[in-house]
């Protein structure tokens, strides 16, 4: 679907559809849509590089020609997307963006090799942040990771009902998560260009990390199980 800006001001977008939705929102109950805004603006000479240089590595990785790999990864973007199939000479801003976005989780999630960390290639560093999470890769050398949470759980507070929804953290390896405690935060954040992104409902549940639902889902069998034994007792 795509979309034409009318008017602004402020959070109020209008938008002029090219085709009607009303019967898809009374069928659904849908009550919130995601958007993308689209740079008009050509793809950049940085971002062809970074494009080009991150279907290398999973060319070689893959045993693929070059051609051979940049049409494999171009069409498989497309489908995940639903995109029409574009050149990377002339795409827009956006796309390039969001294709290199793919290519990085693409690394991530096959373990494909690369002779940089990620984040050299990264075009949008929260999305990469965000991947490095998801993925337990260190976002600054790639290596297995733990979770690094930039509000320490401090002294007296169970890590097992904590809700964790919400709260900065940052995927750091063993190495680097040593240096963020020993330098500090704001000085760990400027020295490596990163910062803690709030875990979100999906990364709670990948990461194992308490939401309420899960906090109390844990609980219950235990509750359960105690009230079992009293009875059993009596």
């Amino acid at each position: 679907m795509i979309g034409k800006i009318k008017s602004y001001a402020g959070f109020i977008l209008a938008l002029l559809l090219d085709r009607d939705i009303a019967r898809t929102l009374r069928r659904t109950g849908a009550s919130e849509i995601e958007f993308r805004i689209k740079d008009p603006r050509e793809i950049t000479r940085e971002q062809q590089k970074k494009a080009h240089a991150l279907i290398g590595e999973i060319g070689e990785y893959r045993g693929y020609y070059p051609w051979e790999a940049k049409l494999l990864m171009k069409y498989y973007f497309c489908e995940d997307e639903r995109l029409e199939f574009f050149s990377l000479s002339n795409v827009d801003r956006t796309i390039a963006s969001a294709f290199i976005d793919w290519l990085i989780e693409f690394c991530f999630r096959e373990n494909i090799p690369t002779p940089d960390p990620m984040q050299s290639y990264c075009d949008d560093i929260e999305r990469y942040l965000y991947h490095c999470l998801d993925y337990r890769k260190c976002a600054l050398c790639n290596d297995p990771a733990d979770i690094y949470h930039v509000k320490a759980i401090g002294m007296g507070r169970n890590r097992s009902t904590i809700i964790h929804l919400g709260c900065p953290a940052m995927a750091l390896c063993r190495v680097h998560h040593t240096e963020a405690e020993k330098i500090g935060r704001d000085t760990f954040y400027a020295k490596h260009h990163v910062y803690g992104i709030p875990l979100d409902e999906y990364l709670c549940e990948r990461l194992k990390m308490n939401t309420e639902e899960r906090r109390d889902a844990i609980a219950q069998p235990n509750h359960k199980g105690n009230h079992q034994n009293e009875q059993n007792h009596q």
